[in-house]
């Protein structure tokens, strides 16, 4: 049996390090989370996870988790923001840009916001995309009073 793997973007000019554990002909292959593993002619993403944005956002859409991800993952409407969990790659670094903690890792997500997660996934897909960091709503700074921030 042969194993492709490939990361799911970024490939750098040091090579993806995902083919090059599989070139080596390790038994040992543990992808990385969110890697995409070919195992049967069907490629699919291992451990795939991603964050989540939450109610804190509604009624703020502050957008500095914007100006720091990586990729295109943020969708929003006239209220809030929502990730895309197929364009999520799990980096990061959008929690501490977050002036009202409204995102979350997916595995810390807290049960009362559980439903969040699948709010986000149909969301986003009908939404645009929000790229560039842009102006909160009128009030942001006030509902971010109101949430203790």
């Amino acid at each position: 049996m042969s194993v492709r793997a490939t990361s799911p973007r970024f490939r750098s000019d040091f090579g993806d390090p995902c083919e090059k554990l599989a070139a080596s002909g390790s038994t040992n292959f543990r992808p990385q989370r969110g890697a995409l593993v070919d195992l049967d002619g069907k490629p699919d993403y291992v451990g795939r996870m991603t964050f989540v944005v939450t109610d804190n956002c509604k009624g703020c859409r502050f957008t500095d988790c914007v100006a720091v991800c990586p990729v295109e993952c943020f969708h929003g409407d006239d209220e809030m923001l929502y990730i895309d969990p197929e364009e999520c790659i799990d980096c990061g670094a959008c929690v501490p840009e977050c002036p009202v903690e409204a995102i979350y890792d997916e595995a810390q997500l807290p049960d009362d916001k559980s439903q969040w997660l699948q709010i986000n996934a149909d969301r986003a897909k009908d939404l645009p995309v929000v790229a560039e960091k842009g102006d909160p709503l009128p009030g942001a700074e006030e509902r971010k009073e109101e949430l203790g921030f």
